[in-house]
Order: C-alpha cells, then sequence, then structure tokens
C-alpha cells in the first residue's frame, strides 16, 4: 500500500566534468546504462557480508560483446580511495589455467593465519575478473578455471 505512493525517480548521470589533463583513449563517460549497472553494482557492494551460510558481495555483469561492461566496472573501481579499497583486473583468456589464475589472486593478498587471506595494510580488495568466458573448456565440457570464483 505504502508502496504504490512512492514516486518514480528518474535515473541520469551525474554531471560529467572532463578531466584536467585529457586523455582521449582513456575517457571513460557514463551513460543511462553504465549508471544503472554503477547503482546495481554499489547496493550489492554494500551489503554486509555474512558466514554462514557464506555469502560475500559477488556480482557478475553480463551482456552482448560491445555493451560497455568493462567500461562500466572501470568506472566502479575508480571510485575508490585507494587508502581504503584496493582493486585488481584480471583478464581471463583461453590461456588461464587455474594455477595461473589463484596465483594472480595470491599475489594480491597476504597471509595472515594459516588459511587467512586478506588484502595488505588493513584495506579491503575488490576483484574485476574480465572475460569469464574466456578459459578454455575442456572435454567434459566445464571451464575448470572459472571453479575457483
Amino acid at each position: 500500500p505504502a508502496d504504490k505512493s512512492r514516486a518514480w525517480k528518474q535515473w541520469t548521470p551525474n554531471d560529467w566534468k572532463p578531466p584536467k589533463k585529457l586523455q582521449f583513449s582513456a575517457l571513460l563517460i557514463p551513460t543511462m546504462d553504465s549508471c544503472r549497472a554503477e547503482y546495481l553494482m554499489t547496493i550489492m557492494a554494500n551489503h554486509e557480508p555474512t558466514r554462514t551460510p557464506p555469502a560475500f558481495k559477488s556480482c557478475m555483469m553480463v551482456g552482448a560483446p560491445g555493451t560497455a561492461k568493462t567500461s562500466t566496472a572501470l568506472m566502479y573501481t575508480s571510485q575508490f580511495s585507494a587508502d581504503v579499497m584496493l582493486s585488481k583486473r584480471l583478464n581471463l583468456s583461453s590461456a588461464t589455467t587455474p594455477l595461473g589464475f589463484q596465483r594472480n589472486v595470491e599475489a594480491e593478498v597476504e597471509r595472515k593465519t594459516g588459511k587467512t587471506f586478506c588484502p595488505p595494510g588493513g584495506k579491503k580488495l575488490t576483484f574485476f575478473v574480465d572475460d569469464a568466458s574466456m578459459p578454455i573448456v575442456n572435454k567434459w565440457g566445464d571451464q575448470i578455471t572459472n571453479e575457483l570464483f
């Protein structure tokens, strides 16, 4: 009942200002679709993780090639303050092996005790895994690299 009386709010990108040092090939200009995706990622990132059952802050953006999934994720991670949040981009390919993927992840974290790993300096860390559909499919139809997610 109360929900029906709420007014709709139109999503619009924030006012975009070009950077002082303009590098055309690195420009990320927000669009309506990227703002929607960024909004949803922010909602998911703000949920507190739980241990029982394990629920962490994971999300997957899907879409056809050329729909700005990578650009949207890069715009999202560029908002982080380096003092609080680190971000790491991992590009998968047909040559990516499970061991290579694991080594890339472990290179960004430090071991605390036993099997406990965390980002360095007590910061938070966001991994952006790009092209998750690229690792090779074995003869059983599995992408074993993706099983580590």
